[in-house]
């Protein structure tokens, strides 16, 4: 065989060799590259592969960086955490407020949720001795239970009648009233009375509370006790102060929850 024509033959397969190790044709964005195989128009060949030329106002990105973008471009306004700029996605949703006295839907504010407070709104105080519970002055309060129809008088014999304090007590949501048993003297007990007076034997000083007066009177074997109107009590809400009573009830003033703790860091960000 002639030397030249075999020489050119070996070049030829080197060069072949070569082509199959690297790929044919030009690189496209993130192929290999190297000294016989080039990269495609606006790409070139950093570190065995082609990348995107560095950018000056094309957009492009610089080499090594295809796989960490940066907040230019990302196109949602330089944040790549999912949430968007400012603290508006710092809170995520706020959809659970402290009780039923606030709005079910808050706002953010500050890297934490704020509910607007909705007075007159109803809820639950959590105290069976009262009604009407309505959401005011930054809780829920009621008023409290007034317990004034007791149970009427009945004959538990022909000479026994039993009979109920005017005024009652609120225990566990039921109004309690102190009873008593009168013996009918000089007459028998007929419909729900002594046909002679009832009050006869009968001590009126247990008052249902300490908003009653310690001394009352008896009516048709009743006792009935006077207001104690602003005497201390203990209405047994911790969310209230200066308790009173008023009209044989206790009740306290609202507390004021307007001074939260200062804002704290959690960590550096």
């Amino acid at each position: 065989m002639n030397r030249n024509l075999f020489i050119s033959i070996a070049a030829a397969a080197l060069l072949a060799l070569a082509a199959c190790s690297s790929g044919t044709g030009v690189g496209q964005l993130g192929e290999a590259c190297g000294p016989t195989r080039g990269c495609a128009d606006g790409l070139t060949c950093h570190e065995g592969a082609c990348v995107a030329l560095s950018g000056d106002g094309d957009g492009g990105l610089s080499p090594g960086d295809a796989g960490n973008p940066s907040s230019a471009d990302l196109g949602d306004g330089g944040v790549s955490d999912g949430s968007s700029a400012g603290d508006a996605g710092s809170c995520g949703a706020c959809t659970t407020p402290p009780d039923a006295c606030h709005a079910k839907v808050g706002t953010c504010q500050a890297g934490r949720c704020s509910y607007a407070f909705v007075n007159g709104a109803e809820c639950d105080d959590g105290d069976p001795c009262t009604d009407g519970d309505t959401c005011t002055s930054g809780g829920c309060f009621g008023t409290p239970k007034v317990c004034g129809t007791p149970p009427g008088a009945v004959c538990l014999s022909a000479t026994q009648l039993k009979t109920y304090d005017q005024e009652g007590a609120c225990n566990g949501g039921l109004c309690v009233y102190a009873s008593h048993t009168v013996t009918c003297s000089g007459g028998p007990c007929t419909g729900g009375a002594c046909q002679s007076d009832p009050c006869s034997g009968v001590s009126c000083n247990a008052p249902p509370s300490v908003c009653y007066g310690s001394a009352g009177t008896c009516a048709a074997g009743s006792c009935s006790y006077p207001y104690a109107d602003g005497a201390k009590c203990d209405d047994g809400n911790a969310c209230t102060t200066g308790d009173q009573c008023n009209t044989g009830a206790c009740k306290g003033v609202p507390m004021a929850c307007d001074s939260p703790p200062a804002n704290v860091c959690d960590n550096a960000s």
